[in-house]
C-alpha cells in the first residue's frame, strides 16, 4: 500500500517541470508580443469578434406553475 505514493513520489524526481530554458521562454514569450503589437498595427487581433449576444426569453407552462425560460448566446 505504500509502494504506489513511494514509486509516484520517487519518479517525480525524474521529470523536468520547466520544457524550455528561461532563454528560450523568454524568446517565446517577445516572439508572442512582437506577433500582438504586428496584428494591433493591421486593425486588430487575428481573430474575428462575435457578431453580438444573442438573448430569447420565453414563457414556460406546466401543471404545477410557470416560469421563464432565458437563453442568452454569446
Amino acid at each position: 500500500m505504500l509502494l504506489g505514493p513511494t514509486l509516484l513520489f520517487v519518479a517525480g524526481f525524474g521529470f523536468d517541470t520547466e520544457p524550455v530554458s528561461p532563454s528560450e521562454l523568454q524568446r517565446l514569450i517577445n516572439a508572442f508580443n512582437a506577433s500582438l503589437a504586428h496584428a494591433a498595427d493591421f486593425g486588430g487581433p487575428t481573430h474575428p469578434r462575435p457578431a453580438g449576444i444573442r438573448f430569447t426569453a420565453s414563457p414556460t407552462f406546466s401543471g404545477s406553475g410557470a416560469g421563464l425560460t432565458v437563453d442568452a448566446r454569446f
